[in-house]
């Protein structure tokens, strides 16, 4: 890939960082092909940024545009965001004008011609049209483009009706400033954010946020996988320790220091309000550790990941022992402590029970281990 035909993105605060995200989700599930696919993450993830090919934004408004009677709308609309006249999202992004459809979709394809200059108080580098690729688009249609140009051009209610302003009446709960100069790339990406969040059965959706694209990829890609594989039930903060574990297991990385500090979980209630939740560094650490991660996911308990993130370990040690002690016993299988606690069928049974105190064994033995790496006030200071 030459310089001249990619752009770089950075991580910022998290509206940004789900917004790159909701459109990359939406082209790895639509435009790519498998072979593509398959080394998207290696060529397109690097160590503090995201590469995107130019033409993938032509790719996406084609892809877009040969959807057999599906307009631009519909098609947000079937992934969950509703970006056309009176909505509670984006409100007016696409108005009522017929035009607009057309318009949006080669206002995307000129994308193909980003250039990184001026400013853009989302993204912090300003990513706009080349001048007169932006000329001639506007003149096929003077009107609607410059009304919707207008509207993408200030982060107002067009990008979030509950996060944005209002043509300068009242500030905005992001930031609080009554507008915020949108360069032609973010005004395009932050309509994907809610995309990449994970719907919860109450209607709370939650997005998993760090200083890192790649981090944020996979961990959103594999706390939407262990929580629909959860049957709905888990909680935010276990979803987060899931997509660690995960994280950890299949590509065998460790997280640095600022990663690990600053990975949260962004909460979105149905109300639209919006709460921040984080796991401990130290608890980001311990699932972050292979063996801790693998003994996890050979265990498969949700009541031990449990005692993990609440840092209660000596639990761990204690049920154990509650086990070897049940096994001495002919009342294994009414043993009402450990019915309640245990809850995978793979792991019932004199054999698999036996399997699992010992699993829980070394799962202790290895949290001892790694707590000696902590300084009393919590700060790691040995890999």
């Amino acid at each position: 890939m030459e310089e001249k035909d990619v752009i770089k993105l950075y991580p910022g605060h998290w509206f940004y960082n789900a917004s790159v995200l909701g459109f990359l989700n939406l082209l790895y599930k639509d435009v790519l092909t498998e072979e593509e696919k398959m080394n998207f993450e290696k060529e397109h993830f690097k160590a503090n940024y995201v590469i995107l090919k130019k033409d993938y934004f032509r790719r996406f408004a084609e892809f877009i545009e040969t959807q057999k009677n599906r307009e631009v709308a519909e098609y947000y609309k079937d992934n969950g965001i509703i970006i056309r006249y009176k909505n509670d999202y984006f409100l007016n992004y696409i108005s009522n004008n017929p035009a607009d459809e057309g318009v949006f979709l080669e206002y995307i394809k000129s994308f193909e011609h980003l250039e990184k200059t001026l400013t853009c108080d989302i993204c912090g580098r300003g990513y706009y049209i080349e001048e007169k690729v932006f000329d001639n688009m506007i003149k096929k249609n003077p009107e609607a483009f410059e009304k919707f140009v207008s509207r993408v051009s200030k982060f107002e209610v067009s990008f979030d009706n509950m996060l944005a302003s209002s043509s300068n009446e009242f500030p905005n709960s992001f930031y609080n400033k009554t507008t915020l100069k949108t360069c032609h790339l973010c005004s395009f990406l932050t309509i994907h954010k809610y995309t990449i969040f994970i719907k919860l059965p109450d209607g709370t959706k939650i997005f998993v946020n760090s200083p890192s694209f790649k981090v944020m990829w996979y961990l959103n890609r594999f706390a939407k996988s262990a929580f629909e594989e959860e049957n709905n039930k888990s909680k935010p903060r276990e979803i987060l320790a899931m997509g660690i574990i995960e994280y950890t297991l299949k590509l065998k990385e460790t997280l640095g220091i600022w990663t690990g500090m600053n990975i949260e979980i962004v909460m979105m209630y149905q109300d639209r309000s919006i709460s921040f939740y984080s796991l401990p560094y130290e608890t980001v650490k311990i699932l972050n550790n292979y063996e801790i991660s693998s003994l996890l996911s050979t265990i498969n308990e949700r009541t031990v990941l449990e005692y993990i993130i609440r840092g209660e370990y000596s639990k761990i040690l204690d049920l154990a022992y509650a086990i070897l002690s049940a096994l001495s016993t002919d009342k294994l299988n009414d043993n009402k402590y450990l019915n309640s606690l245990i809850k995978n069928s793979r792991n019932k049974g004199k054999y698999n029970m036996l399997n699992l105190a010992n699993n829980l064994l070394k799962l202790f033995s290895l949290l001892k281990e790694i707590e000696k790496t902590f300084h009393k006030g919590g700060i790691y200071v040995k890999n």
